[in-house]
């Protein structure tokens, strides 16, 4: 289940929670759908509050915050480079 740290203070790879805890009868998949609503959504209030620009800013860091915390808790950074590439491949 997502949930926000208790002083809101940002993101933390425990934010995400226990997926399968957390969708037990759902599964770990979320369709398409539910996720495109949600981004679309989302980039819809962040344009008519901010504007496109800053949206666009907004975007930006989130992706670069989520491809950090997605490399350090799931990927081997150790790794020589090439021995990287091949295990992002697989």
């Amino acid at each position: 289940m997502l949930t926000l740290s208790d002083d809101n203070a940002g993101f933390t790879w425990d934010s995400i929670g226990d997926i399968k805890e957390g969708r037990e009868h759902l599964g770990e998949d979320m369709p398409v759908l539910v996720y495109r609503l949600f981004q679309y959504t989302m980039n819809d209030v962040l344009v008519k509050r901010y504007g496109a620009d800053v949206a666009a800013l907004i975007h930006r860091e989130a992706g670069a915050l989520a491809g950090t915390e997605f490399a350090k808790n799931t990927l081997d950074l150790d790794l020589s480079f090439n021995d990287f590439i091949a295990h992002v491949q697989q």
